[in-house]
């Protein structure tokens, strides 16, 4: 087939198409990755056992919730006397989006995932997930909030872009191949919004009554996926109430489904602003509150204190976390950060949007356009004219 490079929009149909290729071939090594250094989980949580014993009951307390102020946000303070690192968190599902203060640097903006979905690709959703792992890095992040494999529901949702669409099992192999990009580099992956967040609107009271084979058969099979297959570092709770409790407390899709069931091993955050209890959500399994610490701080201090909440039990969650961290690296000396290769991301993020684009039916062979009879195309509506990168979420 003869091509004519001559067109602008097929010269870089061709270069993408190139860098993409390099890419998945190990070939491009302008997108170096930073290679971790392996510790198994074994040794890192008898080390995380080791730190956690040294800890005072305020450092403890202070380790379990994030800070919010002026210079900090989406942030957990480190314990510098005990070589306990910062936990920095960024969004992430669609590349890497807002992140703590200091961190609003510019960053690669990659295809919606719903558009990832589009092209069944499993090696487009590992190449993304490692590229945004990458970046996060590079803009100082160590928490890469993604993926989210909220089953889609409804079109209009707010949360539908950045999610891989209605079919629990496309968002389950979507799903493992993108935390095994991001965890692959290092960086702590945080699949979310377990369970059932499929509509933002009143998101924070809602009670979904949901049955055991629907739960089991549509929103929960990707989490599954990513606990079991992926190994996921971090799992997200989210703001509904399932069956009359609040995710975050919930101890029988905490605690029994996710730990018990399936053998999760990582640590479990808050969607911000989504606990409701201490006791309850301590006892439910819920590791790290965020982004402040509404109840637990001084409110666990004093469950604690009273012996309502023995000092076991923080303990377990600090080291469920440290586990994590120190298992892909993040204690101890760091690399210096990589500046983003912008054009080199870019030709990948077009690549992968080429991929996602789906003719359902080219009726009258309208496609390809012939530039001798189309003289004007329309782009209509509010984003032909400027860029909308972060979706139309929360």
């Amino acid at each position: 087939m003869k091509i004519n490079l001559e067109s602008r929009s097929m010269w870089l149909a061709a270069v993408c198409y190139v860098a993409v290729v390099m890419l998945l071939c190990g070939r491009l090594p302008a997108l170096a990755t930073w290679q971790r250094v392996y510790v198994s989980h074994e040794q890192a949580t008898t080390r995380a056992r080791q730190l956690v014993a040294r800890m005072t009951l305020d450092e403890k307390i202070a380790q379990v919730h994030g800070i919010k102020d002026a210079t900090h946000f989406r942030f957990v303070p480190g314990v510098p006397r005990l070589g306990i690192p910062e936990l920095r968190v960024t969004n992430g599902p669609a590349g890497v989006g807002p992140g703590g203060a200091g961190s609003q640097q510019p960053a690669t903006a990659w295809p919606a995932p719903i558009a990832l979905a589009a092209s069944w690709d499993t090696e487009l959703a590992r190449t993304y997930g490692r590229l945004a792992a990458d970046e996060a890095r590079s803009l100082g992040s160590n928490l890469l909030e993604s993926p989210d494999i909220n089953i889609a529901r409804v079109p209009q949702g707010g949360r539908v872009f950045e999610s891989y669409g209605e079919d629990p099992y496309l968002a389950s192999r979507l799903a493992v191949a993108n935390i095994e990009g991001i965890q692959g580099t290092g960086m702590i992956a945080n699949v979310k919004h377990y369970v059932a967040n499929n509509q933002e609107t009143d998101r924070g009271s809602i009670n979904e009554l949901i049955g055991e084979r629907p739960l089991h058969e549509i929103y929960m099979p990707a989490f599954e996926a990513s606990v079991k297959e992926a190994h996921v570092a971090s799992l997200m709770c989210a703001y509904p109430r399932v069956n009359g409790s609040y995710n975050c407390e919930n101890k029988l899709l905490l605690g029994d489904s996710i730990r018990k069931e399936w053998g999760f091993d990582g640590f479990i955050t808050s969607d911000f602003g989504a606990v409701h209890s201490t006791t309850a959500s301590v006892f439910a399994g819920l590791d790290l509150e965020l982004p402040t610490g509404v109840y637990f701080s001084g409110a666990l201090r004093k469950a604690v204190d009273s012996g309502e909440v023995p000092i076991e039990v923080i303990d377990g969650m600090l080291i469920r976390r440290y586990a994590k961290m120190i298992e892909l690296g993040w204690f101890g000396p760091q690399p210096m950060p990589i500046p983003i290769p912008v054009l080199a991301h870019g030709a990948v993020a077009r690549a992968i949007a080429t991929q996602s684009m789906v003719l359902l039916k080219n009726d009258g062979d309208l496609l390809p356009l012939d530039r001798k009879t189309v003289q004007s195309v329309a782009l209509l509506g509010p984003y032909a004219v400027r860029q909308m990168t972060g979706g139309g979420g929360s």
